[in-house]
């Protein structure tokens, strides 16, 4: 059976690894090394930033090895044997590679190594605009792979990134599996509780490591999220729980002492009446799990924030307002949201023919390339 290389360039936070189940691969029984390469990419400065949120954002991934410079990955990659080896780009995606990526997959073509990606960002392969645009898109995209090296696996899941994936790279396999990042309840899903999906807009790893401001407001931006859920709240009689992840631990609770609930969200949106939220993946949960959802956009959001919140919101039928709206006519929206169709289940997340999850397909896909 060959070694997994896992490699990455990229800073990846703690639910990276959980949802990947990346601390499991040592009971597979399969061999394995993990080559944490950020350090080449990013600055000490810029590391800091990114997990200043909260120290449980900071990854604690098994046998792991930090690589310092770009030279010795290389070095390490070029000892890498066709019979012996077999890449994945853990941090990297179909979509987009870069200059690190690049120099790798080099190395992995001149010595025949195969080495495996991924896709499961759903908003970076939606059509939503000119269709003739989005196709010379994904054609070049085709003939940068072709001109390069492409990837012997492509991992996805649902059917509609299965064929989008397969007109990218014609010559790779592509294996479709259960979406990590949803997860099947063991009981039936009950509908009592209000959830609103925080996204810390007050601090997010992103916006700190590149400097970048989703919220330009972010005291009224709090104010008016919580004039909303009041409103809702007085409607139904019932108390909104603020679903946060561990991205940013609150010192002081800003929405006026509704109770924050730490690592938790996908567990708990099983429960949910009624799900509030703006783009956060937390939200697909709640469509696979049928919930009714409504995308708010504030008017102190950045202008690529809300393009992509409306994006998002267009592609899954989700109703979407705006937090300056009237409350009435909010609540009124409650009973006009459109469920979670069974296509957008298996176009996106899991098709109804596919049962195997991610840490299974790991075990599968290398004992099945050893023996070709």
């Amino acid at each position: 059976m060959r070694t997994i290389e896992f490699i990455t360039f990229d800073l990846i936070p703690s639910h990276f690894v959980e949802k990947l189940q990346l601390n499991r691969i040592s009971e597979l029984g399969v061999t394995f090394n993990f080559y944490l390469c950020h350090n080449i990419k990013f600055d000490n400065e810029s590391v800091s930033k990114y997990y200043s949120g909260s120290e449980q954002l900071i990854p604690k991934i098994k046998c792991s090895k930090e690589i310092f410079e770009y030279d010795d990955i290389l070095r390490i990659a070029d000892s890498f044997v066709e019979s012996k080896n077999i890449v994945w780009l853990i941090g990297s995606d179909l979509s987009h590679i870069d200059f690190y990526e690049k120099g790798l997959i080099t190395v992995f073509k001149k010595n025949k190594v195969k080495y495996i990606i991924k896709e499961f960002e759903i908003l970076r392969y939606l059509n939503l605009g000119n269709k003739f645009k989005d196709f010379i898109k994904d054609y070049i995209l085709r003939l940068k792979y072709e001109a390069l090296y492409p990837p012997a696996y492509v991992i996805v899941s649902g059917k509609r990134v299965h064929s989008w994936a397969n007109f990218i790279l014609p010559r790779s396999k592509v294996l479709r599996i259960k979406s990590p990042k949803i997860f099947e309840p063991k009981i039936p899903p009950s509908e009592d509780q209000l959830y609103f999906i925080d996204e810390a807009m007050i601090s997010t790893p992103d916006g700190n490591l590149h400097s970048f401001v989703p919220c330009h407001d972010i005291e009224g931006y709090y104010g008016r999220m919580n004039s909303l859920m009041s409103s809702i709240e007085r409607s139904i009689g019932k108390r909104f729980q603020i679903l946060c992840s561990n991205k940013f631990i609150y010192r002081d609770n800003p929405y006026e002492g509704r109770n924050l609930v730490y690592g938790e969200t996908l567990s708990r949106l099983v429960d949910a009446k009624l799900v509030l939220g703006h783009s956060s993946s937390a939200i697909d949960q709640a469509l696979f799990l049928r919930k009714n959802i409504i995308i708010l956009i504030d008017i102190s959001f950045d202008a690529v924030t809300i393009k992509d919140i409306k994006n998002y919101a267009k592609r899954f039928k989700i109703k979407k307002v705006f937090l300056t709206s009237n409350s009435d006519e909010i609540i009124n929206s409650l009973s006009m949201s459109e469920y979670t169709s069974d296509s957008v289940i298996n176009d996106y997340f899991m098709d109804s023919k596919v049962d195997i999850p991610y840490i299974d397909m790991i075990k599968e896909l290398v004992s099945y390339d050893s023996k070709k």
